[in-house]
């Protein structure tokens, strides 16, 4: 046991060294042992094959290269129907956003191909992390690569009224933030397509933290840490600990934006009732809303490991379905979802 915690404490050492650079761990002489936050690393996706029936467009710039503030995470790709036949029916499209504790992830391998073969266009997009660009510069890329889809919808083929926002973990807070802000968002957005609008007609998330300011009144001795350490990934989010970044850290909540989103889209939320990382309370406070009927929650019996492709492997049709019930697609409507997992 002993030998296994030192294998897992170094492996976070060396990943602390390699991912965060000139950190709160290099100026304040924090070390791995006193931070169980960097154990927690996105795993590797599995091997990606890309179906024949999709064609792929790979290293979109939505920012345009030209920018100052231009970055090389400011990319997207996108996962279109291989046919030889021009399509005059405008397709709608489902954004990938990775999870990874807003520090680590990529846009690569992304689930939910099959939505292509439903009718959809997937977009997968990566966004400057949190040792590249503090918070809210997440938000505002993720905001900004739909305002590109719609600018470019008549370049793919899209349909620019029928955008629907998929992430895990980090990436779902992600998507919660694109659907609560709409219109209303308390952040300067980048320069880039203002004339498009920045709303998303459907969100789905697993395992998204929702609420910062509530996060450590929830966690209990199961969970691996507490995420108001300086280490934690909201703390680093933030560019400092959480404790003492409150006000950026509620303007970072989807929670605090709900009561003034005007047109909410339809929420569809996974969460593992025993999750060790972000706790369930969080889709709860969520799932208050669901006397709007805008808000859905389907609990996840037991634990889930905090990797997002075992977990989207199953919950992928319960996926389709929510989308192809919110924003149509080869068949859209009439499609049941159930209101448990097992």
């Amino acid at each position: 046991m002993r030998t296994s915690v030192l294998y897992a404490t170094s492996l976070a050492m060396i990943w602390c060294a390699v991912r965060f650079g000139v950190t709160y761990a290099e100026r304040e002489g924090i070390t791995a042992e006193a931070s169980p936050a960097l154990l927690h690393v996105e795993m590797e996706p599995p091997e990606f094959r890309l179906p024949e029936h999709v064609r792929h467009l790979a290293d979109i710039p939505y920012c345009p290269s030209s920018s100052t503030s231009a970055s090389p995470s400011q990319m997207l790709d996108l996962y279109l129907p291989r046919s030889e036949i021009v399509s005059l029916t405008k397709r709608p499209v489902v954004v990938w956003i990775h999870g990874g504790g807003w520090r680590s992830g990529s846009r690569l391998a992304p689930p939910l191909l099959s939505l292509v073969s439903q009718g959809f266009v997937l977009a997968s997009l990566d966004y400057r992390t949190s040792d590249e660009a503090l918070f809210p510069a997440q938000i505002q890329d993720c905001r900004t690569a739909v305002r590109w889809l719609r600018a470019h919808a008549a370049e793919h083929g899209l349909d620019a009224s029928r955008i629907g926002v998929v992430g895990g973990e980090s990436g779902g807070h992600l998507a919660a933030l694109l659907g609560v802000l709409g219109t209303h968002c308390p952040f300067d957005d980048l320069p880039f397509w203002s004339e498009q609008s920045s709303d998303v007609q459907a969100v789905a998330t697993l395992g998204a933290p929702i609420d910062f300011l509530t996060l450590d009144e929830q966690t209990g001795s199961n969970h691996l840490f507490r995420h108001s350490d300086v280490l934690s990934p909201e703390s680093l989010l933030l560019g400092g600990p959480l404790k003492e970044q409150t006000q950026l850290a509620n303007h970072a909540s989807p929670l605090t934006h709900l009561a003034s989103a005007s047109n909410l889209p339809p929420f569809l939320i996974f969460h593992a009732m025993h999750d060790q990382v972000v706790p369930y309370q969080q889709a709860e406070q969520l799932a208050l809303w669901q006397r709007h009927g805008r808000v859905r929650l389907l609990p996840l019996p037991g634990e889930e490991t905090r990797t997002q492709y075992p977990l989207f492997r199953r919950v992928h049709r319960h996926l389709e379905r929510f989308f192809l019930q919110s924003l149509g697609g080869n068949a859209g409507s009439g499609i049941a979802i159930p209101d448990t997992l097992h």
